[in-house]
């Protein structure tokens, strides 16, 4: 019979294997989810073991006659820190294939605004 510190340790090795190599499980699509557009990453911190991510669009303020743009949060992603490990690792899988294949990012441009002739004062 294994002693109550065997088992500790025999639990912790356990736990170790199941994050080392966690389990694959299939995935269910579910078509209800919506898809967002976002221009760039606003920002991100770290609480209690989750990453806190906050996206971000430009967005052209149309009440004004110059249209002024500016960033507004359009999207917020909470993961734990091991989905934010997979999701570096297969960013950076993607953008090496893009740059093997000379599509790499393309550079920023300025936003475009055009104002509507008739608009209502």
């Amino acid at each position: 019979m294994d002693s109550p510190l065997q088992r500790i340790r025999q639990g912790k090795e356990l736990m170790a294997q199941t994050i080392a190599h966690p389990t694959i499980l299939p995935l269910a699509d579910d078509p209800t989810v919506k898809e967002v557009f976002v221009e760039a990453c606003a920002g991100l911190f770290v609480l209690n073991g989750n990453v806190h991510i906050t996206f971000a669009s430009i967005v052209a303020d149309h009440s004004e006659e110059a249209a002024p743009s500016r960033q507004a949060v359009s999207a917020r992603v909470v993961m734990p820190l091991a989905g934010a490990a997979e999701l570096k690792d297969l960013l950076a899988q993607l953008i090496d294939a893009l740059d093997a294949q000379g599509a790499g990012a393309a550079p920023a441009s300025p936003p475009t605004v055009v104002t509507p002739l008739n608009r209502p004062t």
